[in-house]
């Protein structure tokens, strides 16, 4: 993970840009999402807007989306193989430079995180993230989220592998470093071989993704997922 963001900001100082805007790959976006981003994004103050979303699991909240301001990253600044890498690079900006951070509006969801998951990736959301949170809120929402899936699709793979995900994270700890897909995939294919994951298996909190799902991984398999809320941004690919 530490390379593909240092990847960006390499491409972004080494061709002149003044802002490296980068997204998630799993985040949907507004129409008006980066014009928004950018807006917040004073060059004099800032080092780095963050985009406010709506995520699956821990509702509004950082959406995936940030803008880097380039002049003050430059070639200096890249994220380093740590846990929570990207506090990290934060709290070194911040104590060179006495910057901030600038944030969307809350009242504004302007991305949806995640709206469909597979096995893999709730398996390595939970055994890398889970030991990353200190407050017991953010923990009982990530716990929330499986129990009230499983209720629903109690033989559903993929959330069945984010309970997994959540047993291995609980009784080994945390990850060491940035989250890395070797260390993740070694531990999933230990965990979850008895599952006989074939990839097409997903869980998608609303419905409204339930066919997207299916198109994205050309599978016929299925879940019943949660009534959605209605101030849920249920954002159209």
């Amino acid at each position: 993970m530490t390379d593909s963001f240092n990847a960006a900001l390499d491409i972004a100082w080494e061709n002149g840009c003044d802002v490296l805007v980068h997204t998630a790959s799993d985040v949907l976006l507004e129409r008006r999402a980066i014009s928004v981003l950018l807006d917040t994004l004073d060059m004099n103050d800032h080092y780095l807007a963050i985009a406010r979303g709506y995520d699956a699991i821990h509702g509004i909240s950082s959406g995936g989306l940030w803008a880097f301001n380039m002049g003050v990253l430059q070639d200096r600044f890249r994220f380093r193989n740590v846990f929570k890498q990207d506090l990290d690079l934060c709290a070194r900006i911040e104590a060179e430079t006495n910057l901030s951070r600038s944030y969307t509006p809350k009242s504004e969801a302007l991305t949806y995180h995640h709206p469909i998951w597979t096995a893999r990736e709730l398996y390595g959301k939970y055994r890398y993230s889970y030991p990353k949170y200190t407050k017991e809120k953010t923990r009982d929402n990530m716990k929330t989220f499986l129990t009230n899936g499983l209720m629903r699709n109690p033989g559903n793979k993929a959330l069945l592998a984010g309970a997994r995900g959540l047993e291995a994270a609980e009784s080994r700890g945390a990850m060491g470093g940035a989250k890395a897909h070797e260390q993740v995939e070694e531990e999933f294919e230990r965990d979850c071989g008895d599952l006989q994951i074939s990839g097409k298996e997903f869980y998608v909190k609303h419905g409204f993704y339930l066919g997207l799902a299916r198109g994205v991984l050309d599978s016929d398999y299925s879940c019943v997922p949660e009534p959605p809320e209605s101030s849920t941004p249920l954002i159209r690919p």
